[in-house]
């Protein structure tokens, strides 16, 4: 690969699928097309706000929210389900607690909505990388909320219980997987000549694999773009060859992982 390639152009004439609710792929959008590459949206999840009813048990933590040490935001959608449900409750917010989000978006929506200093990784966006904050060190005897969807960061919880915190969940939303005519898909993404996929969770990859066994073997042949080393083992073990870890879920990694795995296959052809 020539060192003077302006990166910017490194997506050119490469076709990106995109597997996230259809909601959040705005900005991944506009990154790839600003480096000249296409995209094709399929969404396999979509997020649900959680009925009133189902609400409730998070409602009563959150009118509590002073009870807690320590608040953890596990998505955006938490942020912005959680900081609306906040807003309900506490005109004012309670003082000295320590909010933490997973990754730079979650963190500036938080901030925005809520008025407060939220700590969040820089280099990364998964559970590992939220595990190496400071200030989730030593938590022993305290007390943290983590407000997520329906299931989700087990390992966030027990590494977090066995540092001797008292972990209780508030769950927001649900995940649901999208319907898709699996032949007319499959159809469609052969005619686009793929060069790269991104999912952003396991439960998109669940529904992409889904997909490539029924319909579509061959995509196990492209390369991946997963967000962290436990999607990255998951997609291997479910026989995806080209598994690209980006190590986070923004834009800006996933991206950065694109890139690499393109000039992985450029070099690798030539």
């Amino acid at each position: 690969m020539n060192p003077n390639v302006n990166l910017s152009r490194m997506l050119e004439d490469q076709v990106v699928l995109i597997t996230r609710a259809e909601r959040h792929q705005a900005s991944l959008r506009t990154a790839i097309e600003a480096r000249s590459g296409a995209w094709v949206s399929l969404p396999l999840i979509d997020i649900v706000r959680l009925s009133d009813a189902e609400l409730q048990q998070a409602r009563n933590r959150i009118q509590q929210l002073d009870r807690y040490d320590i608040i953890v935001f596990v998505s955006q959608n938490a942020a912005r389900i959680g900081a609306e449900l906040i807003a309900d409750y506490w005109p004012q917010m309670p003082v000295k607690q320590r909010f933490i989000a997973f990754g730079k978006g979650t963190a500036a929506l938080l901030a925005k909505t809520l008025n407060a200093e939220v700590d969040f990784p820089a280099d990364g966006s998964d559970s590992e990388a939220v595990l190496r904050l400071p200030a989730l060190n030593d938590v022993s005897g305290r007390r943290v909320l983590i407000l997520r969807g329906i299931g989700g960061r087990e390992h966030l919880a027990e590494t977090l219980s066995h540092r001797g915190a008292s972990i209780e969940y508030g769950e927001l939303y649900r995940r649901m997987v999208e319907q898709h005519d699996g032949w007319i898909v499959a159809a469609e993404l052969r005619s686009r000549g793929l060069s790269a996929v991104t999912v952003h969770s396991g439960e998109s990859l669940t529904a992409l694999n889904r997909l490539v066994r029924d319909h579509m073997g061959e995509l196990v042949n492209v390369p991946l773009v997963v967000p962290s080393d436990r999607v990255a083992s998951r997609a291997q073990e479910m026989g995806f060859l080209r598994v690209h870890n980006a190590g986070g879920v923004s834009d800006e990694m996933m991206v950065a992982a694109l890139e690499k795995s393109i000039r992985a296959e450029t070099k690798q052809a030539d």
